[in-house]
């Protein structure tokens, strides 16, 4: 393929009437190239069975690190060593892959892809702050029965709250320390005299960690990640690590049980996205008719209750008022799931 291009480059240089354009025409090839070959990489990679490729293992709970881009394990928070983090290849196909990714997503894609990363990576830069926290905290609740202890669940809560802003920061930091003791509780039970046992523990301890330690703000969770840390601040790809909860629960899972469950959490994580998202490609727009009070009360109503399952009473409403978008309304009367910034109740309370 390089040779491909390298050819059509000459071939460019020969062409006297292209001479003002020739450096143009050589970017434009050399662009075209590089993206197909990641794509070409992309397909061959995921071909490779799991097994052969998790080699990256962190020193200090022994978690999987396949594809870890960030530097600091997800399960412990150890800084990774440099040897860890990927050969200098990984490096560049990592590059290359997020900018074919980015490319690449199209509407068809968001609604059919059955990949996770891809979208959060379409979206990361894109949502508000509120829209990010409320999303890590729907992830957070499909994870509910493992936070046995009520300082997980109630950092969860807070943190909720606190996306509409009805809880300060304080009372934000205040629920998500309390958690942490929480998790570091598990964590020392996880790992007496230093050996882990991850496999038995993981799940628990992985949302355990999640509902303390908010993953919009890096460098408060790992303060070793320095303040200028590109993914420190707001990434929405970060929230894929909250899928590893997944991973089951038993001595004796294997790596690739593990893989598989965290896969089809993701699938699960993918339908949310849907739910809080609806079609970023095609966004909706409000029309003032239909903000008549029985609408806006009940909406407000279902999102403060979480009553999700009035929302075909809504649809009803909905058309009452004329509306005729048949995304809003199916939307409404689809299984779900739903959860806490459900797009079509945000349009309709105005929420960003």
């Amino acid at each position: 393929m390089l040779s491909v291009a390298i050819s059509l480059i000459a071939d460019i240089e020969d062409m006297e009437w292209l001479d003002a354009e020739a450096n143009f025409y050589k970017v434009v090839v050399i662009a075209v190239v590089f993206v197909t070959a990641a794509l070409v990489l992309r397909t061959t990679r995921e071909l490779i069975p799991i097994k052969v490729r998790s080699t990256n293992r962190c020193e200090g709970c022994n978690y999987d690190l396949y594809a870890n881009e960030s530097g600091v394990c997800p399960e412990c928070g150890r800084m990774m060593p440099a040897r860890a983090q990927g050969r200098t290849g990984r490096r560049l196909w990592s590059r290359a892959t997020t900018i074919a990714t980015d490319i690449a997503m199209t509407e068809q894609d968001w609604l059919h892809v059955d990949d996770l990363e891809a979208m959060l990576r379409h979206l990361s830069g894109r949502v508000s702050e509120r829209k990010y926290r409320l999303t890590e905290c729907a992830f957070h609740r499909r994870f509910w029965h493992l936070l046995a202890d009520e300082r997980s669940r109630r950092a969860v809560e807070v943190a909720e709250r606190y996306a509409d802003r009805f809880a300060s920061a304080d009372e934000l930091a205040a629920a998500q320390a309390d958690a942490d003791v929480a998790f570091e509780k598990i964590l020392g039970a996880c790992f007496t005299d230093g050996t882990p046992r991850r496999p038995y523990w993981g799940g628990a301890v992985s949302a355990a960690q999640h509902a303390a330690r908010s993953m919009y703000d890096l460098h408060g969770i790992f303060p070793s990640i320095g303040i200028d840390h590109p993914k420190r601040f707001g990434n929405m790809v970060n929230l894929i690590w909250n899928s590893t909860a997944a991973h089951p629960i038993g001595d004796g899972s294997s790596d690739t049980a593990g893989h598989t469950a965290i896969k089809t959490e993701q699938s699960a994580e993918i339908r949310l996205l849907h739910d809080l998202f609806g079609n970023p490609f095609s966004p909706a727009n409000l029309d003032a008719a239909w903000l008549t009070p029985a609408i806006t009360s009940l909406a407000q109503t279902i999102y403060d209750q979480r009553s999700f399952e009035r929302l075909p009473e809504l649809a009803n409403e909905l058309e009452l008022a004329a509306c005729e978008n048949r995304d809003i309304i199916e939307h409404c009367r689809g299984l779900g799931p739903h959860v806490r910034g459900c797009w079509v109740i945000d349009l309709l309370l105005g929420n960003k």
